[in-house]
C-alpha cells in the first residue's frame, strides 16, 4: 500500500494501483472525501514491462530487476527486501532486509550525480550519457570531464 495526496482535501491518504480492462488505475482511499480513481496507464502490459527490467548479453538474459509490489500491487504485505542472484561459478545469492527505501536511494543517486551534471556539456542528457552513479569523494570527483 502506498500513500498519495487527495486532490480535494490535500491530505496524505492510502492509495493502490489496480489493473482493470488492460489499464492501470491509481485508487486513492480518502476517509474524508471518499475513494477517487485516476487512469495511471492506458496499457497495463507495457506498464508491467517497465517495472521488470532485464539486461541481456547477446540473446542471454544476465540481469533481471523486479519490484513485486510495483509489478503486482495486489500483493501487499510481502516479505520485501533487495535480492541479488548471480548465476555463475560460484553462484552468489544476497538479501538486504528490509529493502533500501527508494526515496533514499534516489536522493543518493541525485546527490552523487551533481559533479557529473555540472561538468557535462550543454544539452539534454540521459542517465546513459553520464558516468554510472557512484559516491565520488575528494577533489578528483569535481575535475572529471564528460
Amino acid at each position: 500500500m502506498n500513500n498519495s495526496f487527495c486532490l480535494s482535501c490535500e491530505k496524505l491518504v492510502p492509495s493502490r494501483r489496480v489493473e482493470r480492462d488492460g489499464k492501470v488505475y491509481l485508487v486513492k482511499d480518502c476517509p474524508k472525501c471518499g475513494p477517487t480513481e485516476t487512469l495511471f496507464s492506458a496499457d497495463a502490459r507495457r506498464w508491467r514491462e517497465k517495472r521488470e527490467l532485464c539486461g541481456y548479453r547477446g540473446e542471454v538474459e544476465v540481469v533481471r530487476l523486479v519490484h513485486p509490489q510495483q509489478i503486482h500491487p495486489q500483493l501487499e504485505n510481502q516479505d520485501t527486501g533487495d535480492y541479488i542472484h548471480i548465476y555463475g561459478s560460484p553462484e552468489v545469492h544476497m538479501a538486504v532486509k528490509p529493502e533500501i527505501a527508494g526515496g533514499k536511494a534516489t536522493i543518493g543517486i541525485a546527490v552523487n550525480m551533481i559533479p557529473h551534471v555540472v561538468a557535462a556539456t550543454p544539452g539534454l542528457k540521459r542517465m546513459i550519457d553520464l558516468p554510472a552513479p557512484a559516491a565520488l569523494m575528494g577533489e578528483s570527483a569535481y575535475s572529471r570531464h564528460i
